[in-house]
């Protein structure tokens, strides 16, 4: 089985911190109750997953922040919180401080297999500006250099052109359509499949020769 921590199988999730240029990833604390409620109700995020339900409520957020941490607390996955490194100005002309939720990016381990699902979603005000790209570069590097994966894919549904240019930007590579893969809505739908391998990464990370 692999796990976060693997001499106890055990990890303090607030011990888990991934720092970027703009970005802050963190296991979700319960002060993120109200934050998370409401950056994560919106009908476009719950539209392009299979988890997060709208409307979202507190409810949906407290089980959300006790699951996460179980995740991680286990070894079972990576669920993290996206907040601002540092004071940023959207579209709109608001300035939003360090430690504003804007995001939750992280990895679903498997495991059996030294692998991972990554999965994202931005909040409304805080898209277009490179923050799922970021956030899941972040991700996709813990992966590989701290977990020792080898291999972490993820997919979109049709229609998430946007979802799918995150996927290019961090060196995923399209696999083709999974069909029936997902059920939304209680409909099963398809996933149009990317991945990225270690020696991708390595290459990435290494430039041109």
């Amino acid at each position: 089985m692999l796990s976060l921590h693997q001499s106890t199988g055990t990890v303090d999730p607030d011990s888990i911190r991934i720092v970027t240029p703009r970005l802050l990833l963190r296991a979700l604390r319960p002060g993120d109750l109200f934050p998370l409620a409401e950056v994560a109700n919106d009908a476009e995020i719950s539209r392009w997953t299979t988890t997060v339900p709208h409307p979202y409520t507190v409810g949906d957020a407290a089980k959300w922040i006790m699951l996460s941490r179980s995740l991680l607390a286990a070894g079972d996955g990576l669920p993290l919180a996206v907040v601002l490194g540092q004071t940023l100005s959207t579209a709109d002309g608001r300035s939003h401080a360090a430690g504003t939720l804007v995001a939750m990016a992280g990895l679903i381990l498997t495991k059996t297999q030294p692998r991972a699902e990554l999965g994202y979603w931005v909040g409304r005000d805080f898209r277009s500006l490179g923050i799922a790209s970021e956030a899941a570069g972040a991700v996709i590097d813990y992966g590989f250099g701290t977990l020792g994966l080898a291999r972490i894919f993820a997919g979109y549904f049709d229609g998430n052109e946007g979802s799918e240019r995150v996927m290019r930007r961090v060196g995923m590579t399209a696999e083709g359509v999974r069909r029936c893969e997902a059920r939304k809505d209680g409909v099963a739908v398809d996933i149009n499949g990317y991945a990225i391998t270690r020696s991708d990464w390595q290459a990435r990370r290494q430039g041109p020769a």
